[in-house]
């Protein structure tokens, strides 16, 4: 997949992030609004179980009646590149915002106000979300946005996974689901503490470092609580304790926050925040300040040697199997730390029994390739498209496609290879040609712009230098577009013909376009239905054409072209419009139309 590419509709636009089990665009649909597309990967399009939980996770999310999660607005399991569509907030993750430091006392008690309005949204529908981390909360204009329902449980979900299997994120998935207990709201509850956790120290909640640390830190409440105000360090140790029945409610965490630090601006309600400003003024803060690491002596969660300092996305199994994560990959980045689990297949254990964790650790994984869930990757972590954001790089230029006024252009040309014969085809094919000869030379220079993320003064040389191969590139796109497009009218005007006449006349349609005169007045052509049929396949031929995958490069000049020359939705309208009556008058004046006919 490539910017510019279309999916269902959607135009890609450039790529969000990706896991095990695909890939998340930012997509534009054919009236510009901005969608987050996830893909499945192509390795598992063809698997009933990815499909389902596609449909799943779009039933989940779209039950939670709150602006604070992104809904599904489309999906499309049967086609052979699944996907779904999400409302796409702009911002970044606040992952992103962590790598750069901590934020403020008082921002994290707004945020753990305005988050558990949402969760307590999410819980209102019967759902557990189940991977609440700060790689899928976006900090919008509009302030916290929950993200990615992806491994969410409804309470009338069947498993997907097998009886003991967990999936989450190391270092926020709560001591009850690592004992292989089933997950609840508390379960929520204890991410969304370890979340506030994160913001307040800007790191881990439980440290980085090899996987099985990770867990049984989280098993034992060692959290990494270094720097955290005293005032709140004692509720969040409680929150986080691998003993459920020991935690606080959560409008008792939250009152603890608000009466130490109180709310940023003044406000008495977090729905009083201007959060744009909020994460605007907490960006460059960060950028601002300097981190220091924790004080000597180290605490408990240093690194070590026996301890590596990467980390790594692994797959979770059960206490009584061995915990067997793949090779590390070494990163410095807090969004890394977080990174989901793909879900293995590993053996359950009884409850109760002790966990144990790997005598082997590095080891590969048992089974094959794990498969990494829903799209449960944290996304969004390169789409910090937000006011105060870093440089994004180059945004891609790349036209919406005309799927209205394109088909309506091609109607009067669809009757210059009827009329005009074998001078009009060529003039149709030259003009076509031409259209998608621009589009494949500027779609590969913005594809170079994309690749280098910022424009250059060569890209138009080399867009040059490449034309010969475009131009190859347009014409057998072309030719495969028109050889496949004009199959199906063809074949209904031969069908018809037979039916009515009992003579395919199938020789009839070829002679037409390739006349070395023109038709106009003789033949079928003067018939008012035998040219309104002969108009219909050439026009379907084209329409078909137009539509076809390997016309791409032909949408694109296409759309080009029209953005350029028409700019308002009511040219384009009065161009549609003109375009059917010439249509229609030319059919008039050359067959009298139905009066014609009749007489």
């Amino acid at each position: 997949m490539n910017a510019g590419d279309e999916i269902g509709g959607y135009a890609l636009v450039r790529r969000l992030g990706s896991g095990g089990a695909g890939t998340v665009w930012l997509a534009e649909d054919g009236g510009g609004s901005k969608v987050a597309l996830k893909l499945v990967h192509p390795a598992l399009a063809a698997d009933e179980a990815a499909r389902r939980r596609l449909e799943r996770e779009a039933a989940t999310v779209n039950s939670v009646r709150s602006d604070c999660v992104a809904h599904v607005v489309d999906i499309e399991t049967e086609a052979s590149q699944p996907f779904i569509a999400t409302e796409f907030v702009e911002g970044p993750t606040l992952a992103s915002l962590l790598a750069q430091g901590p934020l403020s006392p008082q921002t994290v008690a707004a945020l753990a106000m305005d988050l558990a309005r949402t969760v307590e949204a999410v819980h209102e529908a019967r759902i557990v979300h189940r991977d609440i981390k700060p790689s899928n909360i976006i900090c919008s204009l509009d302030g916290p946005v929950l993200i990615d329902f992806g491994i969410a449980m409804t309470d009338g979900d069947e498993h997907f996974t097998r009886t003991g299997l967990v999936s989450g994120t190391a270092g926020y998935t709560a001591p009850e689901l690592l004992r292989a207990q089933e997950a609840n709201d508390a379960s929520d509850w204890w991410a969304w503490a370890a979340t506030l956790l994160a913001a307040s120290t800007g790191r881990p909640p439980y440290g980085t470092g090899d996987v099985q640390g990770v867990i049984m830190r989280v098993l034992t409440g060692e959290a990494d609580l270094a720097g955290v105000d005293p005032r709140v360090a004692p509720v969040l140790r409680l929150a986080l304790s691998p003993d459920a029945s020991a935690r606080p409610g959560v409008d008792e965490i939250v009152e603890e926050l608000v009466a130490a630090f109180g709310l940023p601006q003044g406000a008495l309600d977090s729905d009083e925040l201007d959060w744009a400003a909020l994460f605007a003024d907490e960006a460059d803060r960060a950028r601002t300040q300097v981190i220091a690491p924790p004080p000597s002596p180290e605490p408990p969660l240093a690194r070590t040697r026996a301890m590596p300092t990467s980390d790594v996305t692994v797959p979770l199994g059960t206490r009584s199997a061995p915990l067997v994560p793949p090779p590390v990959v070494p990163s410095d980045s807090y969004a890394a730390a977080g990174a989901p689990w793909p879900q293995a297949q590993y053996p359950s254990a009884p409850e109760g029994a002790p966990f144990q964790p790997n005598p082997h650790p590095g080891a590969p994984p048992v089974g094959g390739a794990p498969y990494g869930g829903p799209l449960s990757a944290a996304v969004y972590e390169d789409s910090a498209a937000f006011p105060y954001a870093l440089d994004a790089g180059y945004v891609p230029d790349f036209p919406r496609v005309p799927w209205v006024l394109g088909p309506a252009l091609l109607m009067p040309l669809g009757m210059l290879p009827i009329l005009m014969g074998a001078s009009g085809t060529l003039l149709v094919l030259g003009l076509l040609l031409l259209v998608a000869f621009a589009g494949a030379c500027l779609r590969r220079r913005e594809r170079r712009r994309c690749r280098a993320g910022v424009k250059r003064a060569s890209d138009t040389a080399a867009m040059i230098a490449a034309s010969p191969l475009m131009l190859l590139r347009a014409a057998a796109g072309l030719a495969l577009s028109l050889a496949l497009g004009v199959l199906v009218p063809y074949g209904a005007w031969v069908l018809n013909s037979y039916a009515s006449t009992g003579d395919p006349m199938w020789q009839m349609i070829p002679s037409l376009v390739t006349s070395p005169k023109a038709t106009i007045g003789t033949g079928i052509v003067a018939d008012p239905f035998g040219a309104a049929g002969a108009w219909l396949v050439s026009w379907g031929g084209l329409l078909l054409a137009w539509c076809m995958p390997s016309a791409v490069d032909l949408r694109d000049g296409a759309g080009r072209f029209t953005r350029a020359v028409l700019r308002g939705w009511w040219m384009r309208a009065l161009v549609v419009l003109a375009c059917a009556g010439v249509v229609f008058a030319t059919w008039i004046l050359l067959t009298g139309g139905i009066a014609g006919a009749a007489a």
